[in-house]
Formats: structure tokens, sequence, C-alpha cells
């Protein structure tokens, strides 16, 4: 059957003269941990009588869950196993040709058994199938004590021990794949594990322990020296070593309480056995949960960014205001100083042109003499500006044209040119702009 999500999972092992349970429930971040199913009970324990009246009793003390899931295991008396080997299929084709071939495969009627089928893929894409089926009026009792309990809904694992030991050597990080042997003297059971399940099961009673050692060597090379005795009762074969670091949430060990099993094959995340009159199934990949979680993962991480991208905002903000008013701050205390600045330079300006004007003064001296008497009668400038090696000169004349030939052909001028239009006025007069540039004297030509 597929397996459910489920927050808690009861696992229950009603074998010898005892009924065994352990429960777990998961947390907050998906992990499982060891919880009481009700506050009367301890998160692991066990009750005499294993037959279906003692699982009433105990059942019966629990109020039903939508959130829980049950595991019942049942010791091999229970159980017919048949193991079967596929060429290289998917894991739906090694269903369907299992299920074909249960006519022959079973030896009862399949109108009076309930089944299920485990499948264990290999390496090179051959299955190994395990046919687990028994008799309905054997496991009919405990099936009714769970319905009339209103716990049938609950039920998602019915099948024997040897199973749930497979999935707990798996969680425990053996190395695999392992034999092991388990069991007591009337009844003891080999297992053959692997990484994706049971591969082999069989009915280990009354054998000799060195055939059965060949021949597990012989159907599976890679077991090697693997092969274990659970109890060490066997004195031929070495004990199982304790796991290096437990990893089943801190219950209790195996051998202590057998329920360990049953919750084994959540715990490993392996698909279990249920074997009553529901139809087989494999596990489906459910991708909703998933993406829910995704989504929820990603509208977390948004509203994370969100929410920090507005803090950093607001921190930046409130930077800026103090640099805004700092910054006007400076400008005010500085803007005395700039003014200073802008006057300094333009006295260092007047303090150059004022020192050119007094190096040259000799020169000016001689350069106006020469100028009035150049030009023309009636001539007379009333402005005179001397910058950068060049005089701009405003005036009035009967003729501006003989003005400016008149200062060409002066020794102390390189160009002498009018600048705008010339205007008469009343009187003759016509007024006029000149710029005059200055030619370089010997010392300056010399520098």
């Amino acid at each position: 059957m597929a397996l459910q999500r489920k927050t808690e999972i009861l696992g229950i092992h009603a074998g010898g003269d005892r009924l065994y349970y352990a429960h777990v429930k998961r947390g907050l971040l998906g992990s499982w941990a060891p919880k009481p199913p009700v506050p009367a009970f301890e998160a692991w324990g066990s009750f005499p009588e294993a037959d279906p009246s003692g699982l009433r009793r105990f059942l019966s003390r629990i109020p039903p869950s939508a959130g829980r899931a049950i595991y019942l295991s049942l010791p091999r008396s229970f159980f017919f196993i048949r193991n079967l080997d596929l060429p290289p299929m998917s894991r739906e084709d090694a269903l369907a040709s299992v299920e074909a071939s249960m006519e022959i495969s079973a030896h009862l009627p399949v109108g009076e058994i309930y089944y299920d089928i485990h499948l264990c893929p290999l390496e090179d894409r051959r299955v190994h199938g395990l046919l687990i089926y028994a008799r309905r009026q054997d496991l009919d009792p405990f099936l009714e004590v769970v319905s009339r309990t209103a716990h049938r809904r609950e039920l998602e694992g019915l099948f024997p021990f040897i199973l749930g030991v497979g999935s707990w050597v798996f969680r425990q990080r053996y190395e695999l794949p392992l034999a092991l042997l388990f069991g007591w003297r009337e009844e003891r059971e080999l297992g053959v594990f692997a990484g994706n399940g049971t591969l082999y099961s069989v009915a280990a009673t009354d054998v000799d322990h060195a055939a059965l050692r060949q021949s597990v060597a012989a159907r599976y090379p890679a077991v090697g020296e693997r092969f274990f005795s659970f109890s060490g009762e066997e004195e031929s074969l070495p004990v199982l070593p304790s796991p290096g670091v437990d990893r089943c949430f801190s219950l209790p060990p195996l051998s202590e309480n057998p329920a360990v099993a049953a919750l084994a094959p959540e715990l490993a995340g392996q698909q279990p056995v249920c074997v009553d009159e529901r139809p087989v199934t494999l596990k489906q990949v459910r991708p909703l949960p998933w993406l829910l979680l995704a989504a929820f993962l990603l509208t977390l991480l948004c509203v994370g960014l969100s929410w920090r991208a507005r803090v950093v905002d607001r921190d930046l903000r409130r930077e800026l205001a103090v640099l805004t008013l700092e910054n006007k701050r400076l400008k005010k205390h500085l803007a005395p100083l700039e003014k200073r600045h802008q006057l300094s330079k333009k006295a260092k300006g007047m303090l150059k042109d004022i020192d050119d004007f007094l190096r040259e003064r000799p020169r000016f001296y001689r350069l106006f003499n020469d100028m009035a008497a150049r030009v023309p009668e009636g001539t007379w400038f009333s402005s005179l500006v001397y910058r950068k090696r060049q005089l701009t000169l405003r005036g009035q004349s009967p003729d501006a044209l003989k003005v400016v030939e008149s200062l060409r052909e002066s020794e102390f001028f390189s160009e002498v040119k009018l600048r705008g239009t010339v205007n008469k006025s009343t009187g003759k007069q016509e007024r006029f702009s000149l710029v005059l540039h200055l030619k370089a004297n010997h010392d300056e030509k010399n520098k």
C-alpha cells in the first residue's frame, strides 16, 4: 500500500507472550522523537498477552487520530514468503509480473489469502521480489480488533518481523548487504538485507548453519563475511555488533523492544508492507507537499528579504538625512570662506594687471606719446582698458579709419582693429571702439 505522511507513528509487535509497542512523534523540524501515545503510557513498553485480545485491550486505551499511522509486525509463523528473482525491468513491471503469477507462486487459493509484495531493485536493474501472504483466517482476528477500536484507517503496515529488521539494519547504517540469523530454537529465520530492502528470507529452524552459509554465499557473493547471529545463540556465527551511533531517535535496542522493528520502515523512509484486503500499490512520490513546502520557504525567504530591505532602506534614509544636514551646515560655514576665496582670486588678477601696468609704465608713456602724435587732430579717447597685453579704447574722431591706419603704422602694436560699428554723432564726430594688441618688448622676447 502507499505510504502517507503522518505526524505520529505507533509501532506494535505481537510476538511470543508479550505485546510490545513504541511511539514517536514528528517535531517542528521534521525529525522524530519518542512520545507517549497517551499521557497514561510511556513512549515504549510492553503488555502481557500478544494475541488479539491483548491487542484489543491496548488499542482501546488509545483514542483514534487522523495524524497517526500504526505498523503491526507479527512472527513469521503467520506468513508465507516466496523469493522471486526477476530480470531487469521497472518496479511497475515487476509488480505486475508478480501479481500475474500469484496462482502459481502461492500454494493457497487467492480468495483465501491476504498478500502484499516487497520489491528490492538491484544494481544491475534486476529486481528481487518477496511475495508475502497469509491465511485470512489467521489475520482476520487482528484486523477485526483494529477495526473495532476505530483504528482501521490508521493501519498502514502489517508485515512479518523480518521486514522490520531489514529496515532497522538499513537505518542504523550497517555495511550492506549482510545476512542475519535471528529468532529462537523453535522459530529461527534468516534474512539477507540490502540498501533497497530485504533480498531474501527463509525459515532456518533445524537447518545446518554451514550449509546455510554456503547457500547464501553462492546466491549473494557480495555478503562475504557479513553473516551474523542476532542473539548469539549460534556459536559458529559472530554476533551482530552494536551500531556505532544510534540513529533510531533514542528508541530502545531492538533486542529489548521488538516494536522498534515495526517503526523502522517509516524511520528508514522505505515502503512498508501491509498484508490485508487492500490492493498492492507502489510508494508514490507526492510532489504537492514538497511544492507547498518549497512555496512556504520561498515566501518566508521573500518576506525576510523584504523586511531586511525595508530596514536597510530606513537606515540609509536616516543616514542620508544626517549627511544632508551636515552638508548644509558645512556649506553655510564655508560660504564666507568661498566669498573670500573669490575676492582673493579677483584681487590677484587685479594685482597682476597693476603689476604689468607698473612694469610697462615707461613704455606706456612712449606708447601714449606715439599715439598722440599719430592720430588726427580732434581725436580723443574716453575709456582705456588694459588686460593681457591688450588695450581696449573707446573714443571719437573726425575720421575713425585714419585713426586705425595711423595706429597700424606704430611699432608698439602687432594688430589694430575696430570693434563693432562706427557711429556718427552731431558735429561730424565718429564714435568707435578699438582693440590694440601690444608687441612683446625685447626683454620679454629674451625671457
